[in-house]
């Protein structure tokens, strides 16, 4: 005689197998936002760390070039406080020869030249970037000894050419390819009609740091 077993396990219907996949899909697509987001975070804070210590670099390099510097003329002393783009000085290793930091506006490049009467190791030996992707490099001369210098550095790299000194692509790849998203700013601090590096905000701009400096054995 043979007897018939009924099979008494029960299966996942379709609709809840379909309800799990949905629920588990939607948990891992949240999981992998949020270390995404997580990675993004982490990145900017490395970025602005990195672009922090850069700039602590070049004012490091600017301050010595000070405590040594004998006469500076640009900005110039007197009785209001002065503002340049330019820091020339006269140091004793240079000998005669200015000695002058200033943005290269083209490239992003803050460098440190030496112009007048000069050798060609006292050249090398003077002429160098400080930092790369400058957005801003201002000088205030507060006292004869005094100042105050202003450094912004940029994190965003130029990839295409799309804009240039004339404001229009100049066949070349460089700091003037750099822009923010929309017209926000100009040269004279206002929009000016064009999207370019003038319109950066604050999340492309990494570091924008102030330090007062002296130059204890400068005047004129």
């Amino acid at each position: 005689m043979v007897k018939n077993h009924k099979n008494n396990r029960k299966a996942f219907s379709l609709v809840e197998v379909l309800t799990a996949t949905i629920v588990m899909t939607m948990m891992l697509v949240s999981v992998i936002a949020y270390i995404q987001y997580g990675s993004l975070v982490w990145q900017k804070g490395q970025t602005k760390i990195a672009a922090k210590n850069y700039s602590r670099m070049a004012f490091d390099l600017i301050k010595q070039d000070l405590m040594k510097a004998t006469l500076i003329t640009v900005p110039q002393a007197s009785s209001s406080t002065e503002i340049a783009a330019t820091l020339t000085y006269r140091i004793p290793s240079a000998g005669t020869a200015s000695v002058s930091i200033s943005l290269d506006r083209n490239w992003g490049k803050l460098d440190r030249k030496i112009s007048g009467l000069t050798t060609a190791a006292i050249s090398a030996s003077h002429t160098m970037t400080i930092a790369r992707n400058v957005n801003l490099f201002l000088v205030e001369r507060i006292s004869t000894w005094t100042f105050r210098i202003s450094l912004q550095i940029c994190g965003i790299e130029p990839t295409d050419d799309i804009n240039g000194p004339s404001g229009v692509a100049d066949g070349v790849i460089n700091y003037w390819d750099v822009s923010g998203t929309s017209d926000i700013s100009g040269p004279a601090g206002i929009p000016d009609g064009k999207i370019d590096l003038w319109d950066l905000s604050g999340d492309e701009i990494v570091s924008s740091e102030s330090i007062v400096l002296t130059a204890p054995a400068a005047g004129g």
